[in-house]
């Protein structure tokens, strides 16, 4: 559920810069009765400060988790808190703390949970970044007993276009964690390639043996682009007795708009590729995500396990919320930003009252 609704929101910010429209919320539904909703607020300046997340039980929308995003005046967020919905009331339970250089690049977060009373330091990361913004230098650590220790680094170098060719990484050897010394040792190592058209046709990922002293292969993925510039398929593969060996490959289609209409999701870990997931999506005519469908295959057809909506408002537009329960059918409507309800026929407004 949680990796739908995360697509969901990652597929919405690809295609919002379409049209002015707001995203108002998302409903997942899986099975029956498992069904999810999140529902999104923003400040004067047009952004995502408080995400509310539901879960439907008994009939009705019950919460389950809230975001809340602070931001800087350049519209960097500084700071977002995820709550519980626990014993009715909101429960902190983690934070990210981000700082950022002049560039507005990001310089470092930092992760505290919290232990009831106050915010607790866990882990951070930061960065160092080129002129360009991008990073060239990223080091992750663990609070230990009241003090910052250095767990792993990553290094990365780029082309000319500005695309990364390598990140590697380092882990940190502490004595007092039973290592001989302290330092950083080699970890992975990742290598990007790309065609002609600086599209990105390989990720490889290998990982150093000190005992050989050299980079080994742990896996793949490849991929391929239609006529349009669209990536249309890509595959996974793990190094296996000195081998590549296939586990499982995906395929894209795309409308005129280059908007991802349908993608097939095939496992090949038998060494023959067979449907395992499909995913189709549809859109309005500004581009904005209306739906996500996803298919598990079954014995011999598509079987869908999950279907999420999404619904937005804006100045003269409307947003339509259908919750089906078995006794009722209930629309939310957002018409200028008011929301109405309409049951059995009637509209209410949002305390209750008929609208005649």
């Amino acid at each position: 559920m949680k990796k739908i609704l995360l697509f969901a929101l990652l597929l919405w910010g690809a295609t919002s810069a379409y049209s002015a429209a707001v995203l108002d919320s998302v409903i997942t539904t899986a099975g029956r009765n498992d069904k999810s909703k999140a529902v999104y607020s923003y400040d004067a300046d047009g952004r995502n400060n408080l995400t509310i997340s539901y879960t439907w039980s008994a009939n009705q929308w019950t919460n389950l988790s809230k975001t809340e995003n602070t931001f800087d005046d350049n519209g960097n967020a500084i700071e977002v808190i995820y709550s519980m919905w626990d014993n009715n009331v909101w429960a902190n339970m983690y934070r990210y703390l981000y700082t950022y250089d002049a560039n507005n690049a990001k310089t470092s977060y930092t992760y505290q949970g919290w232990n009831g009373s106050t915010w607790e330091n866990s882990s951070r990361y930061t960065y160092q970044n080129r002129e360009d913004g991008k990073c060239k230098a990223a080091v992750y650590y663990n609070w230990v007993n009241g003090k910052w220790f250095e767990a792993d680094s990553n290094f990365y170098s780029y082309n000319a276009a500005g695309d990364v060719l390598v990140m590697q990484t380092f882990r940190y050897h502490h004595v007092e964690s039973g290592y001989d010394e302290d330092g950083w040792f080699k970890n992975t190592y990742v290598g990007y390639g790309y065609n002609e058209k600086g599209q990105q046709i390989q990720r490889l990922t290998q990982t150093w043996y000190e005992s050989s002293k050299m980079f080994v292969n742990v896996n793949k993925y490849d991929y391929e682009y239609d006529e349009k510039g669209d990536m249309s398929h890509h595959s996974y593969s793990y190094w296996y007795n000195n081998d590549w060996k296939q586990q499982h490959s995906k395929d894209y289609v795309y409308n005129d708009a280059h908007l991802l209409m349908q993608s097939i999701l095939q496992n090949c870990a038998s060494g023959t590729c067979v449907n395992s997931q499909k995913e189709e999506h549809t859109y309005d005519n500004e581009g904005n995500v209306l739906t996500d469908a996803v298919y598990d295959w079954g014995e011999s057809d598509w079987v869908q396990s999950n279907f999420t909506q999404y619904f937005y408002h804006n100045d003269g537009s409307e947003a339509i919320e259908n919750i089906q329960s078995s006794e009722i059918k209930t629309q939310k409507v957002i018409r200028n930003g008011q929301v109405y309800i309409i049951r059995d026929g009637k509209t209410y407004n949002a305390l209750g009252a008929e609208m005649k």
